[in-house]
């Protein structure tokens, strides 16, 4: 294997089973991209060379951060454990939370 001295931005990693993976990263933050074979093979030298010219179509190996949208039952998910908490929290106090309580109990307005 050549050194990795010679290109610039190419970072070796090695991966949990100890696999050793080659990336092209400009700079920390920005997109990870594979170089294919080895280095100095043909391949690895189109691909390298296509990334210093910033190709724009060569898609990152790691995906960019977007914040995805939430699953459609997160929200009620999230009112569900609200109104766990309400209750645990009533139940600490000393209440009864009004969600607990039997419909005779309840002191909503009619």
């Amino acid at each position: 294997m050549h050194h990795l001295v010679k290109y610039r931005y190419v970072h070796r990693d090695v991966d949990r089973h100890g696999n050793t993976r080659i990336y092209f990263r400009r700079a920390m933050g920005q997109p990870k991209f594979r170089l294919p074979g080895e280095p100095g093979s043909p391949e690895f030298n189109a691909r390298y060379e296509a990334l210093l010219r910033g190709e724009a179509d060569l898609k990152p190996s790691v995906a960019a951060s977007e914040p995805q949208p939430a699953p459609h039952w997160f929200g009620a998910l999230s009112v569900l454990r609200r109104g766990l908490v309400n209750a645990a929290v009533a139940k600490r106090n000393g209440r009864q939370h009004a969600s607990l309580r039997a419909p005779a109990q309840c002191r909503c307005p009619r």
